[in-house]
């Protein structure tokens, strides 16, 4: 699967950074006669390198919705982005960000409090599921409930109702 520029996940970052070190290791050892052992990148993992707990991937809706992207992008295939909705176990696989206000948009309108409607999905429909964050629109593309398969969000939508207004995380 081809990935956009600046959407590559942790495990490709982190095999890239691998082949640039051994690259210029070798080089290194190249004037004064030394070698450097062969390395299977295939077999490296991404646990070995950067140790991540579970609890790393659970989403703050507070945050802003570019914070939440890159930490979905960070925390895949482990230990994955999760959340709740309806008391069930959520993964997020994928998201995009649509919509940054530049600061607590919520807040300056009377009334408003951008950490009480963070985490709230505004739409749901074929493009997937709009969720207002601390600072911005999520929109997430490919998630997996528990017990079920991973899938695209229109998929996941045509068997499993989320309304406008449902808040995710509880």
């Amino acid at each position: 699967k081809e990935q956009k520029k600046g959407k590559e996940k942790m495990k490709k970052l982190l095999k890239t950074a691998a082949v640039i070190g051994l690259c210029l290791s070798t080089l290194a050892g190249c004037g004064g006669g030394e070698t450097t052992a062969a390395v299977d990148l295939n077999a490296l993992s991404v646990d070995e390198i950067i140790e991540k707990a579970k609890e790393d991937g659970k989403i703050d809706w507070t945050k802003s919705a570019v914070e939440i992207e890159r930490q979905i992008r960070a925390m895949s295939p482990w230990p994955s982005a999760f959340t709740k909705v309806n008391g069930k176990n959520l993964k997020i696989w994928d998201a995009k960000v649509i919509a940054m206000f530049g600061g607590d948009l919520f807040s300056k309108i009377p009334g408003q409090n951008p950490t009480k409607s963070a985490g709230k999905v505004w739409v749901a429909d074929e493009t997937g599921l709009h969720v207002k964050t601390g600072d911005g629109i999520l929109v997430i593309e490919e998630l997996q409930l528990e017990g079920k398969k991973r899938m695209k969000a229109a998929d996941f939508l045509r068997g499993y109702a989320i309304e406008p207004g449902t808040r995710l995380g509880e």
